[in-house]
């Protein structure tokens, strides 16, 4: 009894941090589709945690616990890779200014919006945009 006592004592007030419960559980495939609709439809503005999160009823905290488990990564990250598909698919089937394709996509400004780019395809936004025009000529 007494052995019991201590070790919940030590257990509570030892200063070796404990690592975050595993997630075990996904969001649902309803809520799944919600996000993924809600995201891709207000692409074109700030998304916060608290936002999404709220969209779901659920803490920001657990919200991206729950979003990871379910998309395989963070909810900035899928949000930032769906802008820039967007972006991607504006590029190669309009001849709408760069800058303008960047802000439709909720990028804060074009160099910004390039750096992204050019770090997820490999190519700057006018390669790409060249690249898609000529394949398109041939």
């Amino acid at each position: 009894m007494i052995q019991r006592l201590l070790l919940q004592v030590v257990s509570r007030h030892a200063s070796v941090a404990k690592a975050p419960p595993a997630v075990t559980g996904q969001l649902s495939h309803q809520y799944r589709r919600l996000l993924q609709e809600q995201i891709h439809a207000e692409l074109d503005r700030p998304l916060t945690l608290s936002e999404m999160a709220g969209w779901v009823n659920l803490s920001p905290y657990h919200f991206a616990r729950l979003f990871r488990a379910t998309f395989g990564c963070a909810p900035y990250q899928y949000v930032q890779e769906q802008r820039l598909i967007r972006a991607r698919d504006h590029l190669r089937q309009s001849t709408t200014k760069i800058t303008a394709i960047a802000l439709a996509c909720g990028f804060n400004d074009a160099s910004q919006f390039s750096r992204a780019f050019k770090a997820r395809f490999g190519m700057t936004p006018s390669q790409c945009r060249s690249e898609a025009h000529s394949s398109k000529s041939r």
